[in-house]
């Protein structure tokens, strides 16, 4: 059975990738003493449901219609993903680490071992551990491969227990365990747990993998339970901001304190990404099936197929818009922080664009963008790691 194009999963890419670039303008607020703790919350609580989106639309494309019966290719399946996942994923780590060297002289030599740990745990940069985690659940491919077929038979319970189960391991994992063994290699592993370690996201990456092999039912209970979806995911938008303005003006936390207590690992955070995700995908369902390509989804879309390398190089961006910002402003207030936003994010898919042109004629640079240069398809280039 061939793939279906789910239109749905560019328009939440796009969302996704939107909302990344909010919890990082979210980030570059705080340098205002006296930050809008709305706009903050606009921007760094509510987008939280970005990056595990990021895993749903990942499996789900994996999963769209796949045949559990037909022979696999293991070494086939990996070498793809190296050329589209971990292959971009090395050039830009390199990238990053050669920018702070060059912006900061006085970094001390890197060493082989300081690099395979920076590598190993996605430093090259804050938001390269994304690549790091998707390419554990691809490597781990075989295990889903199982995995899926069994939750297949009774999906609503075992993803239930899933949920449960993500629910007190993340509590675990962020408000139990310490780095503080004695053992240098385990305290390593265990501070920078949240950079590699798939059980983290393992409830929402499965789901998005039993959505994508029961595509049809899936697209049935959307419809059949819209209201009920668009109801929940207002309740846990509700919740997830009393929570944070308790945090805010009940127990005075800062900004920055309230977003390391309620983030996406959070139960509140897990149940927010859960509807969020289902109400989403139900919302430009309802749109696509009812207008087609709708003109005022064409944005989305055209930010979807350009959300990896968009991903990719907005730091860079927003690094030095932080220096210029800084040079001409005194003070950071909402409205410097949305040119921001929009700044970098037009900047980021501008470069896009531009990289897609370039590949044209430097068929090399594809590396940083894990696809091989086709002329007929030279205008879209962006890379499907989702399928």
């Amino acid at each position: 059975m061939s793939k279906v194009h789910v239109y749905e999963l560019d328009y939440m890419r796009a969302v996704a990738m939107l909302g990344v670039i909010g919890i990082h303008t979210g980030a570059f607020s705080v340098s205002n003493p006296d930050v809008n703790v709305h706009f903050f919350g606009l921007v760094d609580i509510l987008t939280r449901f970005s990056v595990p989106i990021f895993f749903f639309i990942s499996a789900f494309g994996m999963f769209l219609n796949y045949d559990f019966a037909k022979s696999y290719d293991y070494l086939s399946f990996l070498k793809r993903r190296i050329s589209t996942v971990l292959v971009p994923y090395l050039a830009w780590s390199f990238i990053y680490i050669t920018h702070q060297y060059l912006v900061d002289a006085n970094l001390p030599t890197l060493t082989l071992p300081e690099l395979g740990n920076i590598l190993f745990f996605g430093l090259g940069s804050f938001h390269l551990y994304f690549l790091v985690i998707l390419w554990w659940f691809y490597i781990l491919m075989p295990v889903w491969r199982m995995v899926i077929p069994v939750i297949i038979n009774r999906p609503v319970l075992y993803l239930f227990i899933l949920y449960l189960l993500q629910t007190l391991f993340n509590y675990y994992s962020t408000n139990l365990i310490h780095a503080n063994t004695g053992i240098p290699w385990l305290d390593t592993l265990i501070t920078y747990r949240l950079n590699y370690l798939i059980l983290h996201y393992l409830f929402i990456f499965l789901l998005g993998g039993i959505c994508g092999a029961l595509y049809p039912r899936f697209i049935s209970f959307l419809t059949t339970w819209r209201s009920a979806i668009l109801a929940a995911g207002i309740l846990s938008t509700a919740g997830l901001l009393g929570y944070y303005y308790e945090l805010i003006y009940g127990q005075s936390y800062t900004c920055i304190n309230a977003v390391f207590t309620l983030h996406q690992l959070h139960p509140l955070g897990l149940f927010y990404t859960l509807t969020i995700t289902l109400l989403l995908f139900s919302e430009f369902h309802r749109i696509n099936a009812k207008h087609g390509t709708h003109p005022l989804l064409t944005p989305l879309r055209l930010l979807g197929e350009n959300s990896y390398v968009i991903y990719l190089v907005h730091p860079l961006f927003m690094y030095y818009l932080t220096i210029w910002i800084n040079a001409h402003f005194s003070v950071i207030s909402v409205p410097v922080d949305v040119f921001f936003y929009i700044a970098a994010t037009l900047l980021s898919y501008a470069f896009s664009r531009l990289l897609s042109g370039v590949i044209t004629y430097a068929p090399v640079l594809s590396i940083l963008t894990g696809i091989s240069f086709k002329p007929s398809t030279a205008s879209r280039q962006q890379t499907n790691i989702s399928s």
